[in-house]
């Protein structure tokens, strides 16, 4: 036989042998080496994830619309475990989602890792996940979180996180970017990254050398009206971007005892741009969801009773028809550019206008598997 065929043979039957051993090797292989891919996640954590990922355990509604539009289609049958939360937080979400995708109606729903103060281990463990993704925004905060990690064995979780972190560098590519290297969809996730990294440049772009010497009050306010909300609970990030200086005198926390004196305290009439955050989450209006219809008079009338408090009439900000209402869960995903597009078209109406939200609105419902329809934010003053 020709020595170059033997040579020839002897190349292809060693290359046959590599790659069955390659497949030997993920079942297990004497060498132990494991296909797949390392990634950084949001929280700076270098994890090693085998691939391919078949079962995903998802344990916080807020990572649903992260790894939907980093996934693509067909990324409902990876689910294999869903937070009970998810009934409750965003309840429209929830039923947009087993409307659009009856079979999660059958995925098993774990407790909520926030509400619990814990990891549902036994239950992502039951479902038997080949990736579990944690939200960063609870469990960074989680006593003893690492140790509740670490019984999940060698299973790897990815923790994902705008919430507060939102419009920083590199935020998108943590979160749509290392779930695309992971299930092979990079294209669909550099999608969604490089459209929220354009419209955060040119946000940013366009106020560099806007005044932004103005003042501002955030609030999540609950069910009775009578009481002030949580205030600045998640941080704000759109301000971070926008600039302003917050009247709450401790931005970084909760203030569980804000009031009309509060609001004035700085002097001048109180703050000169108020936005109120709408979420079932707090027990407040819910006319702003997913699927929301509601027309401008109905949102208006919804928040009548905390627009109508006592002293409220003569703040700069009501006075002047400058008072935004946000969904708030939007902040927790790429979605969260219609915060801050919405609260910039506010402020600097030069620079922004609510006609450009609408359009960031149906680009980003083309970049949503489940759709993106609803009423997101509504200005008290237009």
């Amino acid at each position: 036989m020709n020595s170059k065929v033997v040579v020839a043979m002897v190349a292809i039957i060693i290359v046959m042998a590599a790659a069955v051993a390659v497949v030997l090797t993920r079942d297990g292989g004497e060498d132990g080496t494991v296909e797949g891919v390392t990634v950084t996640d949001s929280s700076g954590r270098e994890v090693f994830v085998p691939t391919p990922v078949e079962r995903v355990a998802i344990t916080d509604p807020t990572i649903v619309e992260v790894f939907a539009q980093a996934v693509g289609e067909g990324w409902e049958d990876y689910v294999c475990l869903l937070p009970q939360d998810i009934e409750t937080r965003e309840p429209a979400k929830w039923a947009l989602l087993k409307e659009t995708y009856p079979e999660l109606a059958e995925v098993p729903l774990c407790p909520d890792v926030y509400g619990t103060g814990s990891i549902p281990v036994d239950d992502i463990l039951n479902s038997e996940p080949d990736l579990v993704l944690l939200a960063g925004s609870t469990v960074n905060y989680l006593p003893g979180a690492e140790d509740q990690v670490s019984a999940l064995g060698d299973i790897p979780s990815i923790y994902l996180e705008f919430y507060d972190k939102s419009f920083t560098d590199g935020i998108a590519e943590a979160n749509y970017g290392i779930l695309g290297e992971i299930f092979g969809t990079q294209s669909v996730a550099d999608r969604i990254v490089d459209y929220y990294n354009e419209k955060v440049s040119i946000a940013k772009d366009r106020i560099a050398s806007a005044d932004s010497s103005f003042t501002y009050y955030v609030e999540l306010p609950g069910s009775d009206a009578s009481i002030y909300g949580s205030v600045v609970a998640m941080g704000c990030p759109e301000f971070d971007i926008l600039g302003g200086t917050n009247v709450c005198s401790n931005p970084a926390g909760v203030d569980m005892e804000w009031n009309i004196e509060k609001m004035l305290q700085s002097g001048d009439g109180g703050p000169d741009y108020i936005v109120l955050i709408s979420t079932p989450y707090y027990n407040g209006p819910a006319t702003l969801e997913y699927g929301s219809t509601a027309t401008a008079e109905e949102i208006q009338k919804s928040f009548e009773p905390y627009l109508e408090r006592a002293g409220w009439d003569n703040l700069n900000a009501v006075e002047e028809g400058n008072v935004m209402i946000n969904y708030g869960e939007l902040r927790n995903s790429a979605l969260g550019l219609i915060d801050l597009y919405s609260v910039a078209a506010m402020i600097y109406p030069d620079l922004f206008t609510l006609e450009e939200v609408e359009q960031i609105a149906e680009d980003l419902d083309a970049m949503t598997p489940f759709g993106f329809e609803g009423v997101w934010y509504y200005h008290v003053g237009a």
